[in-house]
């Protein structure tokens, strides 16, 4: 809950140009420790939240090896036959905002789709790999 809540407040605070607020060290330390072992959702927070804390320039080579090691984690959502993902292993999302919205079936689902281009846009600019991947910034 500590990394959703702050994950949220963090894009409250970009949307407003305060995101300097948001980031201290001891975020970066607590977000390094807990290694995001909860499921894909909590991992995207993890590293969202971290990518904005590179201003600091604290810890970076802890964080862009935090962002490697999550990177191959982030495949096994991957459908490589739709070049797609899903937030769930082996199955599509059924629910989304209390709506069930797909049977579950093992096939990717547009918003895992969605959010995980977005984490792997994120993963390139902590490992400044952005010019060589040519990814663009999603507008979601």
């Amino acid at each position: 809950m500590k990394v959703g809540s702050t994950m949220k407040i963090h894009m409250a605070l970009k949307s407003m140009n305060k995101i300097e607020i948001g980031i201290h060290e001891k975020l970066v330390d607590f977000l390094l420790q807990s290694e995001a072992n909860g499921d894909a959702c909590e991992l995207f927070n993890t590293i969202y939240i971290l990518k904005n804390c590179l201003s600091l320039n604290y810890r970076i080579k802890d964080i862009q090896q935090f962002a490697r090691s999550k990177a191959d984690v982030w495949l096994k959502y991957f459908y490589p036959e739709y070049g797609a993902f899903s937030f769930n292993e082996n199955k599509s999302s059924t629910i989304y905002y209390s709506f069930k919205v797909a049977h579950g079936k093992p096939e990717p689902d547009y918003h895992g789709t969605a959010m995980f281009y977005w984490g792997f846009y994120m993963l390139s600019e902590i490992l400044e790999l952005q010019d060589e991947l040519k990814l663009v910034e999603p507008i979601l």
